[in-house]
């Protein structure tokens, strides 16, 4: 989805979600675009699985193994559900990709062009987040 208020960059030519039932665990997953241009992964997790209704920080002494850590542990919302709009009563757990490091569509906008030439940033593009998420797809289902 194009986005004027952001320059040029990978993040224009990409979808805002991605959503897929991964092959390897049978779980849901999603990828969904935060306000400020940056991907994030999610994972729904089971009802009879261990983490499911675990809050942070209490299961990020358990995982911690994906990007940044687990930034989300809680039910779905309009933004992160398996229909776009549409609460689904699903538990998600999940990471974000505006750490130290990774660029953020929005900051970079607001970057001067003499720092935008010498970010060394890296934005997280979708087939990134995807791998990240199908990663983390696979520890969920191995860990129960």
């Amino acid at each position: 989805m194009t986005h004027p208020e952001w320059p040029d960059g990978l993040w224009q030519d990409e979808p805002d979600r991605d959503q897929w039932k991964d092959d390897a665990s049978g779980l849901l997953c999603l990828v969904a675009r935060a306000a400020g241009g940056h991907l994030c992964g999610y994972v729904a997790v089971p009802e009879d699985h261990p983490w499911h209704s675990r809050q942070l920080p209490d299961l990020t002494g358990s995982y911690d193994d994906t990007h940044g850590g687990l930034t989300y542990s809680a039910l779905g919302n309009e933004h992160i559900s398996w229909t776009a709009g549409e609460p689904d009563g699903r538990w998600w757990i999940g990471f974000s990709c505006d750490h130290i490091g990774d660029l953020v569509p929005a900051a970079f906008a607001r970057m001067s062009d003499f720092e935008q030439a010498m970010s060394s940033d890296f934005y997280r593009d979708l087939a990134w987040v995807r791998r990240e998420v199908r990663h983390l797809a696979v520890d969920v289902h191995d860990a129960r």
